[in-house]
């Protein structure tokens, strides 16, 4: 494997799991999503929107590792980094105020001016595929699909462990058991 090819599979892999980790994290634990939405006064329900937006970014993530040189992948990655510039944008000028955990709660902060420079990494990320046409498709990456579906499915579980334990605790005390 030539290193431009190996960089650039990386580079694929790292955004992919970066944004599984956003993607879980906005469907296991969606208010702080939920509360951006609302704050910006986007159209639609952010129940709604904050589920898609975690959907699209697992799709994202599982685009990246099968199909990376797909035009497909470039347009689903292209939306996202668009959407995250946009939201910024109109938190600017609208002069709100709000936190945002846009690639998970690790990696949050103010929503603004952040977004708005990340907007070339995201473009960088859906050419990285298009510009080497030499790396492996489909046929060549579904054991990656399986083991980015084994570790969605293992921190779904962890995050889901922890809210259930949390709300049979807050039940017990409800209960006064």
């Amino acid at each position: 494997m030539s290193d431009r090819r190996a960089f650039l599979s990386s580079f694929g892999a790292a955004a992919a799991l970066v944004l599984v980790y956003a993607g879980a994290s906005k469907l296991a634990q969606p208010e702080d999503i939920r509360k951006t939405i609302g704050a910006l006064g986007l159209p639609g329900s952010p129940i709604v929107l904050a589920a898609a937006l975690g959907v699209a970014e697992l799709g994202a993530a599982a685009l990246l590792v099968v199909v990376p040189a797909s035009p497909v992948t470039s347009a689903v990655v292209l939306a996202l980094g668009g959407a995250f510039a946009v939201a910024g944008a109109l938190a600017m000028t609208r002069r709100v105020q709000v936190h945002c955990a846009c690639l998970g709660p690790a990696l949050s902060g103010r929503l603004g001016v952040r977004q708005l420079l990340s907007l070339p990494l995201w473009i960088a990320v859906a050419g990285a595929g298009v510009v080497d046409h030499t790396v492996p498709l489909a046929g060549d990456r579904l054991e990656l699909l399986v083991v980015l579906a084994i570790l969605v499915t293992l921190g779904a579980g962890v995050q889901l462990t922890s809210l259930v334990r949390e709300h049979r605790t807050l039940y017990q005390t409800m209960d006064g058991s």
